[in-house]
């Protein structure tokens, strides 16, 4: 399978995880503050959704935000900082804050492709009691952070991801359950003849010699070979019921693979 989908072991995918405190006491001189500014990628919030229980006090909202300029490690820490001053200057008032990153508007109905945050007590979910919620106490606030590890490749190959996420997330798992019911058809096909062909040469009354295991291994090849073509053939069904290409077909593979689909 081509690895060219590898970026993703993330919709797979494989996560770090960072914590940074919100606040700092440290007052930083004109140049730094220049320097951290131009470390901001520029992002837009496109949907907000309030989780806030009727029964608590507690303020808790979940942003999806699209990077609108390429991202890459080194801006990564600032920006989400910057994003989370935005919103809690805007609304004292809230408690706990949850981003989801994309790299893309229109994969804003899956889940998140680059990573995620949470704002909160001890970078964690859960610790605001009613006294935090009420008086706005934010001691011990930090932020936790994942994003995927190969985030500068990703970033840079991110239109070939939009093609991915330009077909939708339930349509990507049919392709995947029929892609695998594809290869599962082949490969069992060529594991019955190739065990005919063993019980064959087995048979013989001389039992397994030299020259009927090169003969063995030559029909081997054979069933290789036409395995070869019933797999190129069942796939090319498969593109052209998607509207798919090879390229295609492997990422999904790909994807389905690390989020472990053939589990659903």
């Amino acid at each position: 399978m081509n690895n060219s989908f590898l970026l993703l072991l993330a919709l797979g995918f494989i996560l770090i995880s960072c914590q940074n405190t919100i606040f700092s006491d440290e007052i930083l001189d004109d140049t730094h503050k220049q320097e951290q500014k131009d470390l901001i990628s520029t992002y837009e919030l496109v949907a907000t959704e309030n989780l806030s229980s009727k029964s608590s006090a507690k303020k808790q909202l979940k942003y999806k935000v699209i990077f609108t300029e390429e991202l890459n490690q080194q801006k990564i820490k600032p920006t989400i900082e910057n994003i989370i001053t935005q919103i809690t200057t805007q609304d004292n008032d809230v408690d706990e804050v949850i981003l989801w990153f994309y790299s893309d508007k229109n994969m804003i109905n899956e889940p998140f492709d680059i990573g995620s945050a949470v704002w909160a007590p001890y970078g964690e979910l859960g610790h605001v009691d009613s006294k935090i919620a009420i008086h706005n106490i934010r001691d011990n606030y930090k932020i936790k952070y994942t994003v995927i590890e190969n985030l500068d490749e990703y970033m840079q190959n991110k239109e070939d991801v939009k093609k991915i996420y330009n077909i939708g997330l339930e349509k990507r798992k049919k392709i995947f359950r029929d892609i695998i019911a594809a290869e599962d058809r082949v490969y069992g096909f060529q594991d019955i003849e190739n065990q005919k062909v063993l019980n064959d040469a087995l048979s013989k009354a001389e039992g397994l010699t030299a020259e009927n295991r090169e003969a063995m291994y030559r029909n081997q090849e054979k069933i290789s070979l036409k395995a070869k073509e019933l797999m190129s053939k069942y796939k090319s069904y498969l593109y052209l019921e998607y509207g798919i290409n090879k390229e295609l077909e492997e990422e999904i593979a790909l994807e389905g693979i690390n989020n472990n689909w053939s589990a659903n």
